[in-house]
């Protein structure tokens, strides 16, 4: 009979077995020990790793020896686990302890004052402990104590009750980690007890702890807070569309204008009896979310709660620590081999597990070199898709949840064939007109949630707040209150009472409240310890350049030495670390741990950091762009003036592609970007403007000079970064122009010159998502340039210049196009469905069997133009001037044509059914052979009309 392996963890029990009852004698004494110590460490500060604390703490406990009984062990089993959970609280909010006062003898007087006495009765382990080993009265009791102890070191009554109240989660997985860590010496233990785990498999034993950790992890501070996210959590909505049969019939090929209905889930419950079907031929789900919707949150604590049910195994994946390979069971098997918790071989044929939930979170985040992240989304969805299929093919072992933002789900849908399967996650309210849109029998959407959030945040914080509060229930701050971390962010700026709800909002003011926040620690009313030495001026310096390193990395994550190395560039800068801290790296490593940052491992003995939410970087980095672009404008001006120094426009092109070459401007980092540079003033921005344009001017003619950046060793690199740079400035430039609502005056030195440009920062499309490059032509003139059969698709060309342009053949579909100038462009077979040409001047242009199905036309000037063929199908011309205009075989099948000047115009042989011609000037038209079946002609005027 084969030896069985000497168990790492422990684990519940539902039969009837040993137990041991123990007194609670020794607790008063030991843990009056071990918080004095505890609070002469956070007097000092904590330094070290927590395991070394956990260790410094066992090594002055009472020694055991391998007679020892049984009752004793099973105490210090609990007591050592009770110890190591506090130390983890109270080590992870070391920030928050260096933000108070704490000298020995006020450490002292604390661990004096709280209550020790305990009545005297029994604890009880048996198999039910470790089922639920939080629910004991000693951790109650050790939370309550926990409680006043922090009270007495200071900490505000909710800021401590919020902490502790994680205790229970914490003391769940310190029992298994101290069962793992010294598992001989609670080996009498375990054979005494007799419990099921006793006989468990060492895999068996690496999910319990596994599933531990899952729960701890779920119950970390969220940001730089005592709570949880738990603690503030708010049930999630979704919804999902059914898909219709595809019909490839000649009327489906039309335009079809009814949006499809959704239905609306509570996301959990969806997910759940998804998982109780657990059915071969429907094992993938995909949570889409924009960014801070509280996708990641809610797959966490969905990975929590499953491995604790049982239902199944489950691994957690969060992407952006994600090896990606081309087989994707190896890189399962490497993010596994990671985690000291998991074993390796989950998807193996033969030792993997019967029932598997993979979590990826942050497809979006998934990169290649070379490739957008949308492409590289759809490549990995596809291998999920195979890898699950072959896992499957013996029977129902694998599902998957995949998450990310919908670029990145979209780009991965071709894969997806069957309802539910994509979840589009809601936010917390909805106006009335977005309700109409789904379907929703259960009542789902009757709730405003954010009361329901503001609600649980009240307590956390220790404020009365019943639902949201009154001056933030305004209209136009629904779009950010109705998202998790936006609402969370503009709740830590309303407690702080420094910006003015009351009057116009730009988000990020938002942002910037919180790095004084984290500067000034305002709401504590005490300085922040961690940067003390550091000027405001200079924190905020640095800071950007952090977010400028995570930036060049994968967005969220950076190295001290990348910090480091962009820090140097800047004799300020590293002047400012070193005072602050001595030396560099000290000072980088303040600096993070006072920030919205957490560690999260080393490469080659690197440390890394990584930012608690994208956004921070992204907002950091847009600032660190606008720095820039100040200085090469002042610079430029000082050259201009004939004093010394200065820039030239390749000086200054050399600096921005160091900036800005390294990494692809995202879509988020450009939202950024547009709202920093509206919080300057019209006037200043002009002139940031023209020296965008004069950028532009100078690299059309001589390109980004990329030969300065040495660093750069091949030729593909060197393009690849200058067309970065290049993107980024014509974002810059759009910031500016959007902002100052003038025209970006550019010389394009040839008929050809934007068409090749555009075509350069936005290669061939895999895909409906556009690159930064398209999103930035608003206000842009590109008059009399040749444009033919270019990609247009969902660009942004509001109020753009684009008279006498030719763009035959070109793709205009869904673009915005309103208040634009199109007047005399050549737009012959172009395709313009569902573009918004509201208020566009089209005086005069050729539409020629263009494709305008669908299209907003409302008030645009159309006279004079040629539409012959034109296919209008659905299109909105509500007033628009069509005087004189060619209409000539023209499609306006249910077209809106109500007020409408068609004046003189030529509708010969045009398909009118089904228009809508009510109050149209039809005066002088030419409607021979023109079909009106079912047109509403009530109040037109046909006057002449043939």
């Amino acid at each position: 009979m084969a030896k069985s392996k000497k168990s790492k963890t422990l684990s519940a029990s539902s039969q009837a077995e040993p137990h041991l009852s123990l007194w609670n004698q020794p607790l008063n004494a030991d843990f009056k020990t071990f918080f004095k110590a505890l609070g002469k460490g956070v007097a000092h500060g904590l330094t070290g790793k927590q395991e070394d604390l956990v260790a410094d703490f066992a090594e002055a406990a009472t020694a055991f020896g391998i007679a020892t009984p049984p009752e004793q062990l099973a105490w210090r089993l609990v007591e050592r686990s009770l110890q190591r959970a506090v130390i983890a609280l109270v080590h992870e909010g070391s920030d928050l302890f260096a933000m108070l006062d704490i000298s020995d003898t006020k450490a002292e007087k604390a661990t004096d004052s709280i209550g020790m006495a305990m009545e005297q009765t029994s604890v009880t382990i048996d198999g039910n402990f470790f089922a639920q080993p939080g629910n004991m009265p000693v951790v109650q009791w050790v939370q309550s104590t926990l409680t006043n102890w922090l009270l007495g070191l200071g900490f505000e009554q909710n800021r401590a009750e919020t902490l502790s109240a994680r205790l229970p989660s914490y003391f769940t997985f310190a029992v298994q980690e101290e069962w793992r860590k010294h598992n001989e010496t609670y080996e009498p233990l375990r054979e005494f007890l007799d419990t099921p785990f006793a006989r468990a498999s060492e895999r068996q034993e690496q999910w319990i702890l596994y599933t531990a950790w899952l729960s701890q992890q779920a119950d970390q501070r969220m940001f730089d807070e005592t709570f949880s996210v738990r603690q503030v959590y708010v049930r999630l909505r979704a919804s999902f569309v059914k898909k219709k049969s595809e019909d490839r019939s000649s009327a489906r090929m039309e335009v079809d204008r009814e949006r499809p209905r959704e239905q609306v889930v509570w996301l959990d419950e969806c997910l759940n009896a998804w998982l109780e079907a657990w059915n071969r031929d429907d094992p993938i789900r995909v949570l889409s979310g924009g960014p801070g919707s509280g996708k990641s949150a809610f797959a966490r604590l969905f990975a929590a709660d499953v491995a604790a049910s049982g239902k199944c195994r489950v691994v957690y994946v969060p992407l952006h620590l994600f090896d990606l390979k081309a087989d994707l069971t190896a890189a399962v098997h490497a993010f596994c081999d990671g985690n000291e918790y998991l074993p390796n071989d989950v998807l193996d044929s033969k030792l993997g597990e019967p029932r598997l939930m993979l979590i990826f979170d942050g497809l979006d985040e998934l990169e290649k070199q070379g490739k957008m992240a949308a492409q590289v989304a759809s490549e990995f969805v596809a291998e999920v898709r195979r890898t699950v299929d072959r896992v499957n093919q013996v029977g129902p072992r694998l599902v998957v949840l995949l998450c990310g933002r919908p670029v990145a789900v979209q780009a991965g849908e071709s894969v997806l064939h069957r309802d539910e399967q994509i979840l589009h996650l809601l936010p917390y309210v909805l106006t009335d007109e977005d309700t109409a849109r789904y379907d929703d029998p259960l009542g789902v959407l009757g709730t405003d949630q954010r009361d329901e959030w503001w609600a649980n945040y009240g307590k956390c914080v220790g404020k009365a707040y019943a639902k949201l509060p009154d001056a933030l229930g305004r209209y136009d701050f629904r779009e950010i209150t109705a998202q998790p971390l936006l609402n969370y962010l503009v709740a830590l700026s309303y407690d702080r009472g420094k910006l003015d709800f009351s009057k116009a909002f730009n988000l990020n003011a938002v942002y910037r409240d919180l790095i004084d926040a984290v500067y000034e620690r305002g709401y504590e009313k005490r300085p922040n310890r961690s940067i003390e030495g550091l000027e405001l001026k200079k924190f905020v310096r640095v800071l950007e350049e952090v977010g400028l390193a995570a930036w060049h990395g994968d967005g969220r994550t950076t190295t001290v030495k990348n910090i480091e190395t962009r820090c140097s560039k800047t004799n300020v800068v590293k002047q400012a670390l070193t005072q602050f801290a001595g030396d560099a790296e000290a000072g980088v490593t303040r600096l993070l741990t006072a920030f919205y940052f957490r560690q999260h491992g080393e490469i080659e003995g690197d440390k890394t950091f990584e930012f608690t939410h994208k956004s921070f970087g992204e907002y950091l980095t847009a600032c660190r762009l606008i720095r820039e672009l100040k200085l090469i404008h002042e610079e430029l001006h000082r050259r201009d003036e004939g004093a010394e120094g200065g820039f030239d426009e390749q000086q200054s092109l050399e600096r921005w592609a160091d900036l800005c070459g390294p990494t692809e401007i995202t879509h988020d980092l450009y939202r950024f970007l547009r709202q920093e540079v509206a919080t300057y003033p019209r006037d200043e921005v002009v002139g940031w403007q023209k020296s965008c344009i004069r950028l532009i001017n100078h690299l059309l003619r001589h390109a980004m000079p990329m030969e300065k950046l040495s660093k750069l060793s091949t030729f593909k690199e060197l393009d690849r970064q200058a067309r970065n740079a290049e993107e980024s400035l014509l974002a810059a430039l759009n910031s500016c122009a959007e902002h100052t609502k003038k025209i970006s005056e550019i010389k394009w030195p040839e008929e050809t010159s934007f068409g090749a440009w555009l075509s350069r920062l936005s290669p061939q499309r895999t895909n409906a998502s556009n690159r930064v490059a398209l999103e930035s032509l608003s206000f842009l003139r590109i008059s009399f340039q040749v444009i033919d059969v270019q990609d247009l698709y969902w660009a942004n060309l509001r109020e753009s210049q684009l008279d006498h342009v030719n763009a035959a053949l070109a793709t205009f579909g869904f673009s915005e196009l309103a208040r634009a100038n199109l007047a005399g462009a050549n737009l012959a077979g172009a395709n313009l469905t569902d573009a918004n040409l509201k208020d566009a001047n089209l005086n005069g242009v050729n539409l020629e069997e263009a494709n305008l199905a669908a299209a907003r036309l409302i008030d645009a000037n159309l006279a004079r133009a040629n539409l012959a063929a034109a296919n209008l199908a659905g299109a909105d011309l509500e007033e628009a001037n069509l005087a004189g205009a060619r209409l000539t075989d023209a499609n306006l099948t249910d077209a809106n044509l109500e007020g409408a000047n068609l004046k003189g115009a030529n509708l010969e042989g045009a398909n009118l059914k089904g228009a809508n011609l009510e109050g149209a000037n039809l005066e002088g038209a030419n409607l021979e052979g023109a079909n009106l079946e079912g047109a509403n002609l009530e109040g037109a005027n046909l006057e002449g009309a043939n």
